[in-house]
């Protein structure tokens, strides 16, 4: 009896140490304040980090570098010059390289077409490679002929992935929606016009109380999904996070509305250096990997 309450309060105490590391190191990623930066010299990196520069960028000559911590995420952006042409490389925690400065001839043939398709006769300001977790995407900055300022992301493969837009050029219903949920004290930031998912979607981030989260809105207004936070979510649906990404990292969570009124979380983590995505019902059982 003695070894059966001894076993009940380790596995209850290996549950609440899961969650309390997820927790914290999640509403430090969350609800955290804006963005920082701060001027760090290249000694002074952390270890990955300087092995990585010194492996990525032979041959380049490193200028300022500055510690960017943003959400709670960390990230090390490097201006490294080489034969006259600066760059801006940026570097996680880690030593992984997330992002690199490119020229519209050095990104594949179909991402220019797709470039060019987009902007038209506005002026690109930016083109950055995005090395993330199992693809590699490409975040353009640019400028309409009328100056408003703008980005969009296209796959390696040249897909359209997302466009910046203003709200009013979303459709009626996701305009309202968009105003219901932010009625009563709130502010829209950044809106989206997605097609990651084939159909367009119109992703909204929302701020109130100091807190941004992310909306994916359908054309119609119906909300296809909210991001939540770690510590907002079910007990059972936080045991069964903090088990499945344990040695790993919580990126995010987002809670899907089905269309006849049930929900799921997808979860976004990383684990063993790869991504590893999953669901959660409703009352915390696990429903398998993401494709």
């Amino acid at each position: 009896m003695l070894e059966n309450f001894f076993s009940n309060f380790t596995r209850k105490l290996i549950s609440f140490l899961r969650m309390a590391c997820v927790l914290v190191a999640f509403v430090a990623n969350g609800l955290s304040a804006a963005e920082t930066r701060t001027p760090v010299a290249l000694g002074d990196l952390p270890a990955p980090v300087q092995k990585a520069v010194g492996a990525q960028l032979a041959g380049f000559t490193v200028g300022t570098i500055e510690r960017v911590v943003s959400e709670g995420e960390t990230t090390f952006e490097i201006e490294a010059t080489k034969a006259g042409q600066s760059r801006t490389h940026t570097f996680e925690a880690d030593g992984r390289l997330a992002s690199v400065e490119v020229l519209l001839a050095e990104t594949p043939a179909a991402v220019q077409q797709a470039i060019k398709s987009v902007f038209g006769a506005g002026k690109i300001d930016g083109i950055e490679k995005l090395f993330e977790i199992g693809r590699i995407t490409f975040s353009i900055d640019f400028t309409t002929t009328n100056g408003l300022e703008r980005d969009f992301t296209v796959g390696a493969d040249g897909r359209l992935l997302d466009v910046q837009i203003g709200l009013d050029e979303a459709p009626a219903p996701v305009r309202a929606a968009v105003d219901a949920l932010v009625r009563g004290g709130g502010t829209v930031g950044d809106v989206y016009r997605s097609f990651e998912g084939g159909a367009p979607t119109y992703d909204v981030t929302i701020t109130r109380s100091g807190v941004a989260r992310d909306f994916s809105l359908l054309p119609n207004g119906a909300i296809e999904s909210e991001q939540v936070f770690f510590a907002e979510l079910p007990p059972a649906v936080r045991e069964t996070v903090a088990a499945k990404i344990t040695g790993g990292k919580l990126v995010r969570i987002d809670k899907y509305f089905g269309p006849k009124g049930g929900f799921t979380y997808e979860v976004e983590s990383v684990r063993g250096g790869a991504a590893f995505d999953f669901s959660v019902g409703a009352k915390g059982k696990f429903l398998g990997k993401s494709e």
